[in-house]
């Protein structure tokens, strides 16, 4: 369920840490030109990227960052997923554990930093269908709302914002490890104190206030947006046969041949010559109701994406 974190302390390393840092000019949104310093840690075979940014005029406090994985730092690396609430109190503590034998880097509690990024992650066992599902959700080109639709470098397909970021990969294509295979990785990265703050609902939410069924739910959510959840990726003749079934033959192809219409033209391109906004969310959400996806594989229907919490377990192969 969770992958990557970002937590900011507001304290500042002293002069003589810094020694060890590498600084650089950058210009902040107040469009005021100032430094900051990073700095890459590798401890145990585990990544820890370190920035610092000194008090400036539009920002009076200091803020130190720290970016890691605690998938990685409990299992080695991030194929298999925090899924437990015990152990993201068991990564705070290593990570302190760690941290603390830094002598650059000023003394925190890797647990009570304002949470900047958090990758919410889930494993889907699909077995060889991997790509199959990619070419599908590749087609939904602008079935998330204010997010842009693009491939990703993993063999996959990304569903774009600044603040929030969706993405279906194959696992096996970035790890080249054989206990990846046959995992579609479905991963939200969120990012910006204030985002992250909205949507779990806390002011100053930090690593130790993190929950598994929040992650689980943001995951669950994304799906429902993308009209995915319980719902079959069907071919051609599956998905006319249950609209059939479900709406009788009139109403079934009709629905039909907008889901045709959909797997070539995009809502925005069917409004652009004439179609109503609503009158096509309509259509989307009785298609959806009738346990069909809003794009289509070529071969034999693809089984509906799910998450469940503690379901994923990569050594053994099961889901």
């Amino acid at each position: 369920m969770l992958d990557m974190v970002a937590s900011t302390f507001s304290v500042s390393p002293t002069p003589n840490q810094l020694k060890n840092w590498v600084s650089t000019a950058f210009i902040p949104p107040n469009g005021n030109e100032s430094k900051k310093y990073f700095q890459k840690l590798l401890i145990n075979g585990v990544a820890f990227k370190c920035t610092y940014y000194p008090p400036n005029p539009g920002y009076p406090h200091p803020h130190t960052r720290i970016e890691f994985s605690p998938s990685t730092l409990l299992f080695g690396d991030n194929v298999q997923l925090v899924e437990d609430q015990s152990q993201i109190e068991e990564a705070i503590n290593l990570a302190n554990k760690y941290l603390s034998t830094i002598s650059w880097i000023p003394r925190i509690d890797i647990g009570d930093g304002i949470l900047f990024r958090v990758d919410a992650t889930y494993n889907h066992l699909v077995g060889e269908r991997v790509h199959d599902y990619i070419r599908a959700l590749f087609n939904m080109e602008d079935d998330y709302p204010q997010r842009e639709t693009r491939p990703w470098k993993y063999s996959g397909v990304q569903f774009y914002s600044k603040a929030t970021t969706t993405t279906f990969y194959d696992l096996l294509k970035k790890h080249q490890t054989p206990a990846a295979y046959g995992y579609l990785r479905q991963e939200t990265s969120m990012r910006g104190s204030r985002n992250i703050a909205q949507r779990m609902g806390k002011d100053n939410p930090t690593l130790r206030y993190l929950r598994i069924d929040w992650l689980a739910d943001t995951l669950k959510k994304d799906l429902q947006v993308l009209h995915l959840d319980n719902a079959v990726i069907c071919d051609r003749d599956l998905s006319l046969e249950i609209l059939i079934n479900k709406y009788g033959v009139n109403k079934g192809v009709r629905l039909y041949g907008y889901l045709i219409t959909q797997q070539s033209m995009t809502n925005k391109q069917l409004m652009s010559i004439g179609a109503i906004e609503r009158t096509l969310q309509g259509w989307d959400k009785t298609i959806h109701d009738a346990g069909v996806a809003l794009t289509m594989t070529e071969k034999v229907g693809l089984a509906p994406l799910s998450i469940g919490v503690k379901a994923q377990k990569i050594a053994g192969g099961t889901q």
